[in-house]
This record gives C-alpha cells, structure tokens and sequence, in this order.
C-alpha cells in the first residue's frame, strides 16, 4: 500500500475533434470551472438535477481555491499483470496492427459511435496505416462509459465502472496509450453488505502471497459469514465440471439460467442468495432466474485463473477526458478524425444491398470505403434478423451527494446485495479527481430497473434512501434526520449492456457481416468476455482485425453465377471433410444424463446455404465459409470429448460422498490454521498445499481423460450416447448464423 499525493492543477491542451487545426490552451483546477469541449451541462434525456426541499435551503458552497488541490489516497501498486497468457495473446493482437504491411492506399473507414468499441476499432485501424472518421451523434465521448459535469464542476456518469485484472485487452490499452498511473488500484477484496445485519458487511480477501486459483480458495474458506462449509462443499462439487470440462463445458451451459444450473447440480438455494444473486446484478443487471449461468461461468473462469483476475480498480477521474480522450489524441496522431455531434440520419444504399454513403442531420454526406455499424436497414437479411432476439438491459445510475461524510463505507467497490441496488462506492474515496475531504458522494447501479426506468426521480430517489437506511442504519434514516442529500444525480440508460439470458449466445454476430464492406463492433458481438468495457475492446480489435484482413485478401468481384457455383461446392467440401452430410447435428440430454446426439433434418447445412445468400462477392462467400467451417469442428470436438469422457466422469461425479469426504478433511484441515498468513505463513501454506493437492488428486483421471480425446468421424445413421453429469448442450448449427 502506497499514499499518493496528487496535484490537479495544470496545463490542459484540447484538440476540437471537429476541428483538426483548433487548439486551446486551459489552465485549470479541479474545483474550478472548465468550459472545454467535455464539460457540458445536464442532458434531460439522459439525466436530471434535483436539488431537495429542506426547511432551509441546503447549497454546497462553491470552493474557493482554484490554485491547488492535494487529494490524499490509500491506493495498491499496479499488480503483475504483463506475464499472463491472455495478457500476452492481447498485446500480440495489438502488435498486430502496429506491424502489418503498411497499405498503399489507406481505406477511409467510416465507424458510427464513439463509445469503447468504436474508439477502439478507431485506433486499432489508424494504428495499421488507415484513416478512420469515427461520428459521434452527442456531444460527449464515451457511450456507455460517458460523463457529464453539473454547473458545480461535479461529474456525473452513466455508470459505475470497474477495470478488473482479468481485462487484458484494456489494459493493454492502458499501456499503450501510457495512462497505466490513472488507474486506481484496490486491495484484493471483494466485499458484500449482510442484509439481516444492517451496516455490517462480509469480505473475500485474497492473499498476495498465493498463485491462482489457491488465494481464491482461500479467500471463500476463510469467509464464514455467508456460506457454511456444507454448502461450501456442496458448491464446490457443483462447480466440478465446469474444472474438468473448461471451455466446451461453460459455452455448453448458455441454454441454462443460473438457478436451473443449481437445481441440476444440486447446489444449495443459499449460494444463490448469498453470491449469485449479487453476481448477476453486478455481471448483467439482472437477477440469477433470468442470467444464464455461462455468463456466471465465464467470470469466474477469468477470476480463478489469473491471480490478479479479481483485483480492482478505478479511474483517478471522468472517462471522457481520462480515458477516451487519450484515444482521440492518438487517432488525430495517426491522421484519423472524431467528430462529435454527428449524427446519421439516413444511410444510402447502393442497388445491390452495399453502403453508399451516410448522410448526417446537418445535410452532410460522408461516404468511405468501409463501414462499421449496425443498423435497421438490414433487417429483412436473416444475418442481421438475429439480432432482434438482443434485448438491452434498462439500468439506473444514481449519484448522491450528501452534507457530511459517511463513515460506514470503504475505498472499494461495495455490493449491496440490496433487492433494488446493484453495486455501490463512495467516490469521494476510491477516485481522486471526485475527492472530497468533507462529504461523501455515493454512486450506486440501481438494477433490475425494467420496472423502474420510468418512475420519477423522486421515486427512485426515495426508493434508494430506503435502502440506503439498511446499509449505512447510524447515518442514513428515509426522512433526512440524519444525513441530508444536497444534490443527485439521475442517468436512465433503457439498453445498456444484452441481456444474457438463455440460448442468446448463438444470435450474436460477428464482427465481420454478409454485406460486403460492412462491419460490426460493440460488446454484443462475437468475443469472450461478454458485456462488459473489455468486451467493448476486445470487439473493436475484432473488428479493425476483421476489415485490416478483409484488405489483405481482398480479391475481385465475380458474376452471380460464380459466386453460386462456388458456394455450393464449397459447402459440400466443407461438410464432406467434416464427415457429415447436410444435416444439422443437434446434441441434447434426457434427465438422467444420457446424451443423444440426433439429426436435424429440418436445418442444417441448407440453411447455412440460405445464410451465405446475403454475400454478394466470391471472397464473402469463402469467408462465410470458413466461419462453417469452424463452426462445424466446434461441434465435432464437443462431440468427440462428451463421446470419449462422459462414462468416466459421470462415474467421478457420482461418487460425490467420496469427493465430500476428501473436501470436508482438506478444508478442515486449512480452518484449523491460524488466520493470518503474514505471522504463520509456512503453515498456512502447508494447509492449502494439501488442499490443492487433494483437489488435483480428486481431478487427475478426468483432467487425463479429458486430455486424450480422438478425432472420430460421427455416424451419420445412428445415435451416439455419452454422459456428462444431468446439463443440457443444445447447439443447433443453423443457429450459429
């Protein structure tokens, strides 16, 4: 732990994104009032001001000083985060672009949406030797991550955003862009509110001394507040699967929501009170009856397998100008552009299907060689049909300030496992520009909002103090008796992140679309970490990969008799190679376990046919291809490990009563140590040795089996059987276009 004294006064130099040539040279503090191109006043749409009705009229006073403010906080150095494997496989990506065969004519890329996504696949294309316009309807950067400052120099955002270890593509983006100092990082902990225990709360602490996953397990056996060693157990060995199958096992598990999950797998209703609950609204913004549980699976796969994967950390200010900001300076720096209030009103279409130009609301026509949006007018396309079945999370960020500085409250990220509210923290602690020594500005997701995102203000309002009361029952009361609001704010986002439900995993697109020069990016497309700001990345990368590669390969235009030849050979090629006919398979569970793999005749490689109707070129349609073809050896490998596996390690998790027993003895054995790891170290890590070597045992003849599946062409006349616990996989391959 380290203390950071931080001067915010300085110099401030902002380039006019609609104006490459207009500079403006600021000096500033923070208290003091900024007028750049950023710094806007409220949005109705997007949020509201209320300052509350008092017997007196309570203001904030404006501050004085406007020369220096010294902001004093507890912060963790940066963790090990550069040695990673998906760290590496990032910054690889993005060397990528650094190091491609510069082109001899940049494509003029247009990208509509300045969020994380557009931004980066902005700069991922500038960084490969391209120019891209990135058009921006509002007046503020950002998206989902935008921010806005009230007429009192205070921001406000439209979420409360964490930047985990296990984000390896942003913070690679970090590095690259040389902000890693404007990362604020917390102790490894994550901690909950106990509802029955009104201002108490339960920690997870995460020992800096142990790898992944031991520190993990250590952290949820020495918690004794919300789970018992039972229902630990019980946990532990639903969760056995999902350690032996990897990643074929968590993707299997999109056609489940959480609470189905835990009803196969006989986990204990109280895991899903005391952590899934907390996890979906903090994951998705949803409730665990609604999530599918790959959603839940994919996070603590990243969590349990880095050791720094669960560590947070916050943004030393507003992410406008501390993160996308820095983006667009590099984008000019590379000779692309960003402008801001431009929005697309229409989007031209030439005969055959493709973009001809973008005409903005002011009139202005923007035309490129290449696009990257998704919009209505693709609709009737069965491609872009899909996306339809996408729904956007409704989500509410409040932000209260308050006349005093609470005290029940940490310089982390709080769950509130509150039926109403998501997530919490107290910015005046855990962001330095946000810093305030005398009174406490809480910013809270107020999640599930469906049924709230259009109550009023005071409604919500209302509503939070209520919880509020429960978290904080010696500072806060309903009525303001106690600690009094000076002023909140209200951000409605109606669709924010896709909502994760069950079986959507197969709608999402992927970055690359049928239409030829036409591109998609967000975080609902195709990419392993989900909704989140990594995801958002991640896709942009995808995204720019996908249209770099496109140029590369590009090759000429054919005849539509050409092309239909071409597809139709190619698509039997593909199939015969795989060794299936143009039947679909479709892989699906009886209640005892027992898997059956059966053909679906009704889809299937025709309707991959139909699919690749949309490409208009020779070079789509080969592409189209390949994308089958992948598609098909996933199937065929998840074939081949539920085929070759599933006897033996239905046995392993059939014989739960030893695998309790051996569990019970090593997690005992770990309690019966001393808790503190800093004044008995060689013990405790006695202890979890044992315990992991318990669990290695517990786990070595699956792993081993696991790891010596055969290539076996399936049968195309008879159903195979296997076994893989009581889950259901339910992959129709028509739906993977």
């Amino acid at each position: 732990m380290y203390t950071t004294t931080v001067n915010f006064s300085g110099i401030v130099h902002a380039k006019y994104p609609w104006n490459s040539h207009a500079t403006r040279t600021c000096s500033f503090s923070l208290d003091s009032e900024r007028r750049n191109f950023l710094a806007f006043q409220s949005c109705d749409s997007l949020g509201s001001q209320l300052r509350i009705l008092n017997a007196c009229h309570v203001r904030r006073k404006q501050r004085q000083d406007t020369s220096h403010l010294r902001v004093v906080c507890m912060d963790y150095p940066r963790p090990e985060l550069e040695s990673t494997v998906n760290f590496l496989e990032a910054a690889a990506l993005s060397s990528s672009f650094r190091t491609s065969t510069r082109p001899s004519k940049p494509l003029q890329v247009v990208i509509a949406g300045a969020g994380l996504a557009g931004l980066s696949t902005a700069k991922y294309l500038a960084d490969a030797g391209h120019k891209p316009i990135l058009l921006e309807g509002r007046d503020v950067l950002g998206g989902k991550v935008a921010a806005w400052k009230d007429k009192d120099g205070d921001w406000y955002e439209t979420g409360l955003h964490i930047f985990f270890g296990a984000y390896p593509n942003m913070q690679n983006l970090f590095g690259e862009l040389g902000i890693n100092d404007r990362l604020q990082w917390k102790e490894h902990s994550m901690i909950f509110a106990i509802p029955n225990k009104p201002g108490q709360f339960s920690r997870f602490d995460f020992p800096e001394v142990l790898p992944a996953p031991l520190n993990g397990i250590w952290a949820i056996l020495k918690n004794t507040d919300m789970l018992s060693w039972s229902e630990k157990v019980r946990f532990a060995i639903g969760l056995l699967p999902a350690m032996v199958g990897g990643q074929a096992y968590v993707e299997a598990q999109d056609g489940l929501t959480v609470k189905e999950w835990m009803k196969r797998q006989g986990v204990p209703d109280r895991v899903n009170d005391e952590v899934f609950v907390a996890m979906s609204k903090a994951l998705n913004f949803i409730n665990p009856d609604e999530l599918s549980m790959q959603c839940i699976l994919i996070a603590l796969n990243r969590f349990l397998q880095e050791k720094n994967g669960s560590k947070m950390a916050f943004l030393d200010g507003n992410p406008p100008e501390r993160l996308c900001m820095p983006i667009v300076d590099h984008i000019h720096s590379k000779g692309g552009e960003v402008r801001l209030t431009s929005r697309i009103q229409k989007i031209e279409l030439n005969s055959d299907g493709t973009v001809k130009h973008f005409v903005l609301s002011n009139g202005n026509v923007i035309e490129g060689d290449v696009y990257v949006i998704a919009t209505p007018d693709w609709k009737e396309i069965p491609y872009f049909k899909r996306l339809e079945k996408l729904v956007g999370v409704p989500v509410i960020n409040v932000h209260i300030w308050f006349d005093r500085k609470l005290k029940n409250t940490y310089n982390h990220l709080l769950f509130s496992r509150s039926p109403i509210l998501s997530v919490y923290a107290d910015m005046s602690l855990t962001c330095k520009e946000y810093y305030d020594p005398n009174h406490s500005m809480l910013e809270l997701v107020f999640a599930p909002a469906e049924e709230w995102i259009s109550r009023s203000d005071t409604e919500i309002i209302d509503a939070t103090m209520k919880e509020l009361a429960k978290l904080f029952p010696d500072e806060i009361s309903v009525d303001q008796t106690k600690a009094k609001i000076l002023k909140y704010h209200i951000v409605r986002t109606p669709r924010s992140v896709y909502k994760t439900v069950p079986n959507c995993e197969p709608c999402r697109p992927l970055q690359r679309s049928p239409i030829e020069g036409f591109y998609l990016a967000g975080d609902y497309t195709k990419q392993k970490y989900l909704a989140s700001m990594e995801g958002a990345v991640l896709s942009g990368k995808l995204c720019a990969q996908a249209i770099v590669q496109g140029k590369l390969n590009s090759g000429p235009k054919t005849g539509t008799s050409l092309g239909r030849m071409a597809k139709s050979l190619s698509v039997f090629h593909v199939a015969q190679n795989n060794g299936l006919d143009s039947e679909s398979y479709k892989i699906s569970s009886s209640s005892d376990g027992k898997k059956k793999i059966a053909h679906d005749k009704e889809s299937g490689i025709s309707n991959i046919y139909k699919s690749i109707e949309g490409s208009k070129t020779l070079q789509m349609q080969l592409e189209l291809q390949k994308i089958l073809f992948d598609q098909l050896k996933v199937i065929k490998d998840l074939q081949i490990q539920t085929e070759e596996n599933g006897n033996r390690l239905c046995k392993l998790l059939d014989n739960q009563k030893s695998v309790e027993q051996v569990l019970v003895h090593a997690t005992h054995s770990v309690s019966s140590t001393t808790s503190s790891v800093s004044k008995e170290q060689p013990t405790q890590l006695s202890s979890l040795v044992e315990l992991s070597s318990v669990i290695t045992g517990c786990f070595k003849d699956a792993k081993s089996i696991h790891g010596h599946a055969e290539l076996v062409p399936p049968s195309s006349k008879r159903a195979r059987t296997h076994t893989e616990g009581s889950n259901t996989v339910d992959l129709d391959l028509h739906s993977c276009f």
